[in-house]
């Protein structure tokens, strides 16, 4: 099968996306489900946003499709067509012209033999034909040369799920491919990658969002771990300063922070190593600086 992609003139209605869509958008682009195979970012540029968009053309082996065919994430109307490669007769020894309709037509090896419903066809271009579903979207990878990806880590390959019916699906490869959002707040690239890195918006592959190095370089410190408890009940790494940590801190050292709300009614009084009395009736580990010795201040020993 050969396709032909031709640019016509677009129909332009409703570009705008759908308000309901978990994703995720930069500046100047919208959520869109252009071609069927899944909602997007789009650049608002686009002059269409769905198939239905633009005009269909007369040619019977033609169908308007909203495509990206230059892959910069603006979508166009375009002519999607068919035209058969061969007829009876013109194909090389040992091969035979495989007529699907009067838009489709392709030469297969004779020796491939197919149940009813399946046609003989190379959708991986292997070069080893096989057996696939009639109803399949792509029969060869050049079918799928006008289909953008969902996402944008992706690349779009004719694939099946097992079941024979091959279709135009992304194909990922590669640390975070397929991941529409790697963070949703600034704690979740601290607490995965260290301290100062922040949850930035996409662009290109990342599409979505991704965790962003630190940019103050006091945040790359290297410093000795210092664990602090934050108010959000997890621990974090204070080695370079508490600016550097996306939350408020509750208390020193590992979560969780320790009852200093006990009201056991004793008094324990320690003195601290800045010379002020403290109560440790919670424990020591409620008095917030070093402990000099048990009693009032000042030690006596």
């Amino acid at each position: 099968m050969t396709k032909r992609w031709t640019m016509i003139a677009a129909f332009v209605a409703g570009c705008g996306g759908n308000g309901d869509s978990d994703l995720r958008c930069l500046e100047g682009q919208h959520v869109a489900n252009p071609d069927g195979r899944g909602e997007r970012c789009i650049e608002d540029s686009s002059v269409c946003d769905r198939a239905s968009n633009c005009a269909q053309p007369g040619d019977p082996c033609c169908a308007a499709a909203c495509a990206d065919p230059r892959g910069t994430g603006v979508y166009e109307c375009v002519q999607d067509c068919d035209s058969p490669e061969c007829t009876q007769g013109s194909c090389p020894a040992e091969q035979v012209c495989q007529v699907i309709d009067e838009c489709s037509a392709f030469c297969v090896p004779e020796d491939v033999e197919c149940a009813d419903e399946t046609i003989a066809a190379d959708p991986t271009g292997s070069g080893q034909f096989i057996c696939v579903d009639a109803d399949s979207e792509c029969l060869a990878p050049g079918d799928c040369a006008g289909a953008a990806p969902i996402d944008p880590c992706c690349s779009v390959a004719c694939m099946d799920a097992g079941d024979a019916l091959f279709q135009c699906r992304d194909s990922c490869a590669g640390a975070g491919a397929g991941v529409a959002c790697l963070c949703t707040t600034d704690a979740d690239c601290v607490r995965d990658n260290g301290p100062g890195w922040t949850c930035e918006m996409g662009g290109g592959c990342l599409g979505g969002c991704y965790c962003a190095p630190p940019s103050d370089p006091s945040c790359q410190c290297g410093a000795e771990r210092v664990p602090v408890c934050g108010v959000d009940g997890l621990t974090w790494d204070a080695a370079c300063g508490e600016e550097c940590i996306p939350v408020e801190i509750e208390c020193e050292g590992e979560c969780p922070c320790p009852d200093c709300d006990c009201a056991v009614g004793a008094y324990v009084p320690v003195c601290g190593m800045d010379g002020q009395t403290y109560d440790a009736a919670c424990g020591e580990e409620c008095v917030p600086v070093e402990i000099a010795c048990q009693g009032e201040c000042p030690c006596t020993e």
